[in-house]
């Protein structure tokens, strides 16, 4: 700190000032941010050939890398000197070496010897872990160099950096729901005691969280008790599940009630909403995937990768979003470099060209990124089950769903048949798509391919749609309850590309004429149960102007009815004064 001796102060001020001066320094040095070592290819390659090197790859868009960072800076604070080097790679930037290190989400913390990976650190990322870690891997232990620090350090476990430390169900109220909500990873299970459905799920979602801990918060919200907060939450029955994301997003998890189904969609959620992929990895990737999400921009340009990032966050890792700056997708893909960034869609397993391309602007928001993905997420063609079930039949977009009934697994030989041919038409409806201009570009309706069980779904596939036997072809229309069954020339469907292409240029055409899938009296009924749903919604979220319609109605009411009897009055009165007897 410079001092200047002011000429006109007295003495005795002159010397509380060197005082206070003199013990705000030490305060300023201590609480100063650490410098933090950032590497890129280069440097990589010529400071780790040599000593003990623990570096994280992180993302600055990441939310867990800036929940870490305090205990990141300690680090680097306490290990000065110590003979252990740290350093961090930003994956954003230098998305290729992290691709070499295999790095797969953020933060990955690994430790490397004269320039080889001994090590990726795993678990809780607190500071008595990361320390027996380095200790570990490299027998250099802050007891030996700076005792003192030891009982500082030994922090107690912190939920934003450790979720689900216990591996308990955590029960939420109204008083604690708000916070555990802002802190994001977090699957809710909202439930009612009385509840079937409920009582059978239990022992499952606590298992749940025994499977996530240190990954993903598992909370439940008992609606008997806490009627208001599940009613605001939109909860419409029991049980319904929900994931809130960091970034305030909310997804309905509709998926299979099994351990493994909702242990594998969970896994998926944790993951970074995007991730830098090598041109070597991609046909790959594409092969293990159905549908893949490429977004393509300018070396060293990370501008747009915050709104990506936000927008890719409701998928939920599926399908996957990748990034790269690699000029050769440029060149196999016939991007100039001033198209970008620009983001490519792919289905089917198929690389020969994008079923849809976007390009984004400075302007594109993470909502309009958002609405792109969740729109093209879709293969041309899947099995409809009960993993897949809401999420093709109340698809972003509405798109039409051509449903086959293929026999049951027992009869596996036409089962394959079947789906196969059923999966093939869907490609071929996609290509000619793509040829006509790109059934995935917006304000056109897609069509989605689907076959389903008739073993296992008789009695729903009857019921909705009339269909008694394998091979069945029908459009369904789920979200307004439509179907067809036949050709605009009045033949009944067949699994047939003459029979359905033309079927479904009509139905997207709306010349042809649907059915319903419920009769007179069902309709009437799901219209009345909106009805008093969305008046349910609007007494909860409204209750005080609620109450005053409902005076005011009573009022209209008692003046209406002091009217009637106030002229029966009259009326009597008149006939009295007028009597002839």
């Amino acid at each position: 700190m410079r001092l200047n001796w002011p000429s006109t102060l007295p003495c005795s001020l002159f010397l509380a000032y060197l005082v206070l001066a003199g013990g705000a320094s030490p305060v300023t040095a201590t609480e100063a941010e650490p410098e933090r070592l950032q590497l890129d290819p280069a440097t990589f390659a010529s400071k780790t050939t040599k000593g003990y090197w623990f570096v994280e790859h992180f993302s600055p868009w990441c939310h867990h890398c800036q929940a870490f960072m305090p205990t990141w800076d300690e680090l680097v604070r306490d290990y000065e000197g110590s003979g252990v080097h740290l350093a961090q790679i930003d994956c954003t930037v230098n998305g290729d070496l992290c691709s070499d290190h295999k790095v797969r989400g953020y933060p990955t913390i690994i430790m490397y010897k004269d320039g080889i990976d001994i090590g990726q650190f795993q678990g809780a990322r607190i500071r008595e872990k990361l320390d027996d870690f380095i200790t570990d891997k490299t027998a250099i232990s802050l007891h030996s160099k700076n005792g003192h620090l030891v009982a500082e350090t030994e922090a107690s476990l912190d939920s934003a950096s450790d979720p689900n430390p216990d591996g308990t169900v955590l029960k939420l109220t109204p008083d604690t729901f708000a916070t555990a909500k802002s802190k994001g990873g977090l699957f809710i299970k909202f439930f009612a005691p009385w509840c079937g459905h409920c009582k059978k799920l239990a022992p499952v979602w606590e298992q749940l969280a025994r499977e996530m801990r240190h990954q993903l918060t598992i909370a439940e919200v008992d609606c008997d008790q806490h009627k208001k907060l599940c009613n605001v939450e939109g909860v419409t029955g029991f049980p319904m599940l929900f994931f809130y994301g960091a970034d305030g997003s909310k997804t309905e998890y509709t998926g299979s009630r099994k351990l493994e189904g909702m242990k594998g969609w969970a896994e998926r959620a944790v993951q970074p909403a995007v991730q830098h992929i090598s041109y070597d990895d991609f046909d790959g990737a594409v092969a293990s995937h159905p549908v893949v999400f490429l977004y393509l921009y300018a070396p060293g340009d990370t501008s747009g990768m915050a709104t990506l990032t936000n927008g890719a966050r409701p998928l939920l890792g599926s399908p996957p979003v990748y990034t790269s700056s690699s000029s050769q997708f440029l060149q196999r893909f016939g991007v100039t470099p001033s198209n970008v960034p620009v983001l490519l869609a792919f289905k089917d397993h198929d690389l020969t060209s994008p079923t849809s391309v976007l390009h984004v602007s400075p302007k594109t928001t993470s909502s309009d990124l958002t609405s792109w993905l969740l729109h093209r997420r879709l293969p041309s063609a899947l099995e409809l089950s009960d993993n897949t079930f809401q999420e093709v039949m109340k698809a972003p977009g509405n798109p039409l769903v051509v449903l086959t009934a293929v026999p049951g697994s027992d009869n596996f030989a036409e089962h394959e048949f079947m789906a196969g041919n059923a999966a093939k038409l869907g490609v071929k409806w996609k290509k000619l798509g793509v040829q006509r201009g790109g059934s995935d570009e917006e304000g056109k309706r897609g069509v989605v391919f689907v076959w389903m069980d008739q073993g296992r779904w008789k009695k729903w596939l009857k019921s909705m749609y009339g269909i008694t036997k394998p091979g069945e072809v029908v459009i369904t229309d789920h979200a307004n309850l439509l179907y067809f069954d036949h050709t605009p020339s009045g033949t009944k469907l067949a699994l047939s590309e003459d029979s359905l292409f033309p079927t479904l240029d009509a139905a997207l055409a709306g010349t042809l004429h649907p059915k319903h899938s419920e009769n007179l009296l069902e309709r009437g009924a799901r219209r009345m149960n909106v009805f008093f749903t969305a008046l349910e919604g609007f007494i909860i979220a409204h209750t005080f102007l609620f109450c005053i319609f409902v005076l005011m109605g009573l009022a209209g009411v008692l003046l209406l009815l002091k009217r009637i009897i106030m002229g029966d009055a009259a009326q009597y009165t008149q006939y009295e004064k007028g009597r002839i007897d």
